[in-house]
């Protein structure tokens, strides 16, 4: 292989590298693929779960010869980070090592392994996938990877529901306490979609999607290419690696029948409940019970009780003709979806108030928590 790169173009390819290839002692090595065709130039590292393949530019790399060179990442990185910004760097295979020439002084040998180290990645193919924009992707994995859980025995919570129906995609997780679920539009799939996906995975795509700067009109392209769930964009493909366990079934929970609602401002919550959940410590009684009063006054009381101390708040709730029974929430189960509220969400509860309740909140993301039960509903 003979290529010269720019410098940008190189490091770019090894900074996306670097973040995947793995670090773990009793992994697989840290180590790069540097590849080329007549057309183009390639840089891959995977771990365990997740893989990228960047393509670099072809307006800055002059391909001679093709081949291939597998060589420690972190060192192949530092090289490169280190040359002058600008600078064109020629590489160059010797077997399975690899010759940099920076400039006209400057050369590098840095020894590789055998290119058959390195395991054959998942290649993205178009039929049947789906479009969205890169804001919309971070969404979707921010909004659903929060609610699951992260408990070892429970092993099938710590993924991500993925489906893809008509024109809408959806990203849904649970630990069994709370489900969340976002959903966005889409471009209709060719065929529909689904994979139960790791969330740790997910968090990796969403880490390397910043990494890479897309911009957040840009399209990705998702599809399920056998068992790996794949994002594409012009110049990189990222993929991770699906399960096979079942996700838990949902739909009856989001089915049931949705009674008493209140519409309530996310901001009049967010800091009582940050202080309720501070005054209760790691406390066992730790809960904050909300009850509301009848219209027209619309009142909703927030309060909590423990060895610590008490608090006690009240706020507006516009609430109609039902009003919902008194119910004890854990107040770190409702934070992190409250986050996600910029001003007023609607509130939705069962009649029974040992039953969910439901948190719309946008146009986009669903939220159901279940409360504290109690012995008597209350």
């Amino acid at each position: 292989m003979k290529v010269t790169i720019s410098r940008e173009s190189l490091l770019a390819g090894l900074t996306l590298a670097r973040a995947v290839a793995p670090k773990k002692e009793g992994i697989s090595a840290d180590i790069v693929n540097l590849s080329a065709d007549m057309d183009s130039f390639y840089v891959q590292a995977c771990d365990l779960e997740t893989s990228v393949m960047y393509t670099a530019p072809s307006s800055g790399v002059d391909v001679v010869s093709g081949g291939s060179l597998v060589l420690p990442v972190a060192l192949t990185y530092d090289l490169v980070v280190n040359a002058r910004k600008g600078q064109e760097i020629e590489i160059t295979s010797q077997e399975t090592n690899a010759q940099f020439r920076f400039g006209k002084r400057g050369r590098v040998v840095v020894y590789g392994q055998s290119p058959d180290v390195f395991p054959d990645l998942p290649e993205f193919q178009p039929k049947g996938c789906f479009s969205i924009s890169r804001e919309d992707l971070s969404e979707l994995i921010e909004k659903s990877i929060f609610a699951g859980t992260s408990d070892e025995s429970k092993y099938d919570l710590d993924n991500v529901y993925v489906k893809a129906r008509s024109n809408s995609v959806s990203f849904i997780a649970t630990d069994g306490k709370r489900l969340a679920i976002c959903t966005k539009q889409t471009p209709t799939p060719k065929k529909k979609q689904e994979a139960v996906v790791p969330r740790s995975g997910l968090r990796q795509v969403a880490k390397l999607v910043k990494i890479a700067n897309i911009e957040e009109d840009e399209a990705v392209e998702v599809a399920v290419v056998g068992n790996h769930f794949v994002f594409n964009t012009e110049h990189i493909t990222l993929a991770v690696g699906t399960v096979t366990s079942q996700f838990p079934p949902y739909e009856k929970l989001l089915n049931s029948v949705w009674g008493p609602e209140a519409r309530i401002d996310a901001n009049d919550l967010i800091s009582p409940l940050k202080q309720i959940a501070a005054l209760s410590g790691k406390a066992m009684d730790r809960f904050a019970e909300f009850t509301f009063s009848s219209p027209p006054a619309g009142k909703l009381q927030l309060s909590s009780t423990n060895s610590r101390g008490k608090a006690e708040y009240e706020m507006q709730a516009a609430m109609g003709d039902m009003v919902p029974l008194p119910v004890k929430f854990d107040p770190d189960l409702l934070l992190p979806a409250l986050a996600f509220a910029e001003d007023k969400f609607v509130w939705r509860w069962t009649t029974d108030a040992n039953g969910p309740s439901l948190m719309e909140i946008g146009s986009d993301f669903r939220y159901i928590v279940l409360p504290i039960k109690t012995d008597d509903g209350v």
